[in-house]
């Protein structure tokens, strides 16, 4: 008895374990404008084989056209930010010929099984995105070792999907806070 206690044990701290070291995507945000996620957890212990200060944010249909990458030469000014350790130097996206993706350089290169956690915000002044293209985006640490091809982009290591938020279900939910806080209003002033 003793003997599968400590076996249970021991699968569930393997377990724990394992689930620490993804890196998980939350409070994500993309409008025409913008994208905003939170990254926490920690990177693979594979490295990719180049590109180790790049974060790719891919379409799963990489050659959607048109994609959620709508504005491949934006215009007007930009401003990236990271509220972790690193710090970000550019964005880009793809050309037509390698798909519908945002490739996110930082200032040094990712080590493998580190931390990561920070707040990216990337801003734009003109519109860049069309959300409504890409339900999911899939992202990647680092791309393979000929960028050049189009099977480059998603070579790296992927790090997990994130689903893009539908601008209706955003108002709905918005129209649907405000209707119940009106409500709510109402019974108050009214003594219920």
């Amino acid at each position: 008895m003793l003997r599968k206690v400590n076996s249970c044990i021991i699968v569930t701290l393997i377990f724990l374990a394992s689930a620490k070291s993804a890196v998980v995507f939350s409070d994500f945000t993309l409008t025409d404008r913008e994208l905003t996620v939170t990254l926490s957890g920690r990177l693979p212990s594979e490295s990719p084989p180049e590109g180790r200060s790049f974060l790719l944010f891919v379409n799963p249909d990489q050659f959607e056209s048109p994609g959620f990458v709508s504005e491949p030469d934006p215009t007007g000014s930009s401003e990236f930010r990271f509220s972790g350790v690193y710090d970000i130097v550019t964005s880009s996206d793809g050309p037509e010929r390698y798909g519908d993706y945002l490739l996110v350089e930082f200032d040094s290169e990712f080590t493998p099984d580190s931390e990561i956690d920070g707040i990216m915000s990337l801003s734009w002044s003109s519109p860049i995105f069309a959300p409504s293209a890409a339900k999911s985006l899939d992202i990647y640490w680092g791309v393979g070792s000929n960028l050049a091809e189009p099977a480059g982009v998603v070579e790296g290591i992927f790090l997990g999907s994130i689903r893009v938020p539908e601008v209706s279900s955003t108002i709905f939910l918005g129209l649907g806070l405000c209707s119940a806080l009106g409500r709510r209003r109402r019974r108050v002033n009214n003594g219920f």
